[in-house]
């Protein structure tokens, strides 16, 4: 490529001196000049020349701080009189330089909710007065942090009393990356004159049922007070819903104490447990919690009708019926003959064979069918059926012997 433009040059050097030779000489050789700069500019083009431009960019991976607010946070139990919280803002204050180097750092507060801060200085201004310890929703809220870009590890300073919806392990189990745990608070056994009663753990689903039975566990732990009989106080909103007595061990770990009761107004509701203090104790706030649960109408009511009690019926009863809050349900397996043992979450219902008038087969809203012979059916309570389906009720029929093998459901008004 070299020598074709020097062919040119030479060339052009040539031409300029034949033909321009009556300019004076100055003129032509500028002329000649741009001529060769004209050749050299093609020639480079040639080459088809690209300007490369490179700059090492450093991404610092992620690392999300889960910072308690909740009102437990608030308790001071150092023998230096300094709330959870503030050793909490201590630690964070210290740490936060190095780390900075290293990590891009995000921050979520939470109590019954996570809440996404832009730095430290929004923490330390934080306090401590959420109703909850939403522990699970705040692991879950790092999925969301997880999108801008590769997390290293997650941080979580609580003193783990978890009592909200949401399991903790499962949602931390959902996560691509690890997270480290930062204990806060004194132990019960730190020494040996304390005495104290805790709530540890409070269990509320955060959804209940109106009308429905509903249960809410919590675990009580004591130290140097065995023996000791307290009275454990559920209230919602206020209103005493029940009182259990618990007779208080020494051994290590929780005594659940389990509260059953029917919900009865519909909403945003909150649930509060506490011990009532006894005299030797020096730390009081720790002997109540409270939950935040939102009570809804119930949603469809689904008759399970099995034949056999085989593993299709465990697995659609504990794996689906049982854990959805929005269905309610009665399941009846056959047991032998006409006799079916029944299982449902339904206040007051008393069904105990299959329905046999219409008012009964209106209470539901789907109907599953399993391994059950079409002759436990009269040709009435089909025609029942038939027609509370053609209302508009699902009706679901499962692979069986006895219900799509010989002499099934064919010939009868469910398979026409």
């Amino acid at each position: 490529m070299f020598a074709v433009a020097l062919v040119a040059i030479a060339l052009a050097g040539v031409f300029y001196a034949r033909t321009f030779r009556m300019l004076p000489p100055a003129q032509w050789r500028i002329l000649f000049l741009l001529r060769c700069v004209a050749i050299a500019i093609v020639v480079l083009l040639l080459f088809r020349p690209v300007l490369s431009y490179y700059r090492e960019l450093e991404e610092k991976p992620l690392l999300v701080f889960l910072i308690d607010r909740s009102q437990s946070m608030s308790i001071a139990d150092t023998p230096g009189g300094m709330s959870r919280f503030d050793q909490v803002r201590q630690v964070l204050q210290s740490w936060v330089p190095n780390l900075e180097q290293s990590f891009e750092l995000s921050w979520i507060s939470f109590a019954d909710r996570p809440q996404e801060h832009k730095g430290l200085r929004e923490i330390v201004q934080l306090s401590p007065d959420g109703e909850a310890t939403a522990i699970g929703r705040a692991l879950d809220a790092c999925r969301l942090v997880a999108r801008r870009g590769p997390v290293e590890a997650a941080i979580l300073f609580s003193d783990g009393i978890h009592n909200a919806a949401g399991n903790p392990e499962e949602a931390a189990l959902r996560l691509s990356f690890p997270v480290h745990t930062v204990g806060v608070g004194a132990s019960l056994r730190s020494e040996a004159s304390y005495r104290d009663i805790q709530l540890s753990s409070l269990d509320c689903p955060e959804r209940l049922l109106l009308g429905n039975k509903a249960q809410i566990k919590v675990g009580v732990e004591a130290f140097g007070l065995a023996g000791r009989v307290v009275k454990v106080v559920l209230e919602e909103e206020g209103k005493e819903l029940a009182q259990q007595e618990l007779t208080l061990d020494d051994l290590p770990g929780n005594q659940e104490v389990v509260f059953e009761f029917i919900p009865e107004v519909k909403g945003r509701r909150a649930f509060r447990v506490y011990v009532p203090p006894v005299a030797e104790e020096k730390i009081t706030q720790n002997n109540e919690r409270t939950a935040i649960a939102l009570v809804v109408e119930p949603g469809i009511r689904v008759l399970y009708l099995e034949g056999t009690l085989r593993a299709e019926y465990g697995a659609i009863v504990e794996r689906f019926l049982s854990k959805d809050p929005d269905i309610q349900f009665c399941a009846l397996v056959r047991t032998k003959g006409n006799q079916f043992n029944r299982r449902s979450n339904i206040e007051g219902l008393t069904l105990s064979l299959i329905p046999q008038t219409k008012e009964e087969y209106a209470k539901f809203d789907v109907f599953i069918i399993g391994d059950l012979h079409s002759s436990f059916f009269r040709p009435q309570d089909q025609e029942l059926l038939l027609e509370r389906v053609r209302e508009g009720a699902g009706l679901v029929m499962l692979g069986g012997y006895n219900t799509l093998g010989p002499g099934g459901y064919g010939e009868t008004p469910l398979g026409a």
